[in-house]
């Protein structure tokens, strides 16, 4: 997720500083060859300055962000993801230990289909 964060903060920074630059050095000619500076030139400043630091974020976050790596990576609903408790043994009508929720407390109930245990309070899998 930093990685697409970085992209988005490094896009947006990149259109703020340039904004700023341009309204930081934006003036009017006079009929005398002199340049006058708008009342806007010192927001310019600012948007320059926060598009900069909205960049520098940006390249950072991509910089260190982890790539999946070389190997394939392992989805919760892939046959390879094991389930944080065992599931209960084949044939057995009323397991001894049934394992309890982790974050409500309530006992969970195994679902066979989806081969995980399940939180009804929660509504969640573990």
């Amino acid at each position: 997720m930093s990685k697409e964060v970085g992209l988005a903060l490094t896009i947006v920074g990149a259109i703020g500083a340039l904004i700023g630059v341009i309204l930081m050095l934006s003036c009017t000619a006079s009929f005398f060859g002199t340049c006058v500076q708008h009342a806007y030139s010192s927001v310019g400043v600012l948007a320059a300055l926060g598009g900069g630091a909205m960049l520098l974020v940006g390249i950072v976050l991509l910089a260190t962000a982890k790539s999946g790596g070389p190997g394939p990576s392992i989805s919760p609903f892939s046959p390879a993801f094991s389930p944080a408790y065992p599931a209960p043994p084949q044939g057995a009508a009323n397991p001894v230990a049934t394992p309890l929720c982790n974050v409500c407390g309530q006992p969970l109930a195994w679902i066979a289909q989806n081969n995980r245990w399940y939180c009804s309070r929660c509504g969640q899998y573990r």
